[in-house]
């Protein structure tokens, strides 16, 4: 009996465009806002913007080869989401209890996000239909096809 590959499941394409639109609404925090009613510029530390961006980056192209289908990539992508989003709800959990002078009290809204988006990678990457689909393209897991072997 061949080995058959499970279809990719649909969890995977949701928390992609989650993982990406989150990502970018992240980094995209980071603009200065215009227009009338726009707040005074805030002064962000480049370390921070830049380590955001590039934890953004990593979510992205790792939930991306992780959709394709390589199975040590999801843990990859799940760890860089917990770090991410792990990281956004210590931030706002820090600015909510202690602001600093100048700069917005952490959002609610926000921190309730972190933390759905690090329930939801958890829910997808550790499912059972995750399971079955990495498992079915993972080489360790394939059983040989046994119609080559002599038959005694």
């Amino acid at each position: 009996m061949p080995f058959e590959k499970v279809p990719r499941p649909m969890r995977l394409w949701g928390i992609l465009g989650l993982n990406i639109l989150t990502a970018a609404m992240a980094v995209a925090s980071y603009a200065p806002k215009k227009g009338p009613d726009a707040p005074p510029p805030v002064h962000y530390n480049p370390l921070v913007m830049g380590g955001t961006g590039l934890l953004a980056l990593a979510v992205v192209v790792c939930t991306i080869v992780a959709l394709v289908g390589r199975p040590r990539w999801r843990w990859y992508a799940l760890g860089s989401a917990c770090v991410f989003f792990g990281v956004r709800v210590l931030d706002q959990v820090v600015s909510m209890i202690s602001p600093a002078p100048g700069v917005p009290p952490g959002d609610p809204v926000a921190l309730v996000v972190a933390v759905v988006m690090i329930g939801v990678n958890l829910w997808v990457f550790l499912g059972m239909p995750a399971d079955d689909f990495y498992e079915s393209r993972d080489p360790r897991f394939r059983v040989p096809d046994d119609s080559a072997l002599p038959h005694t």
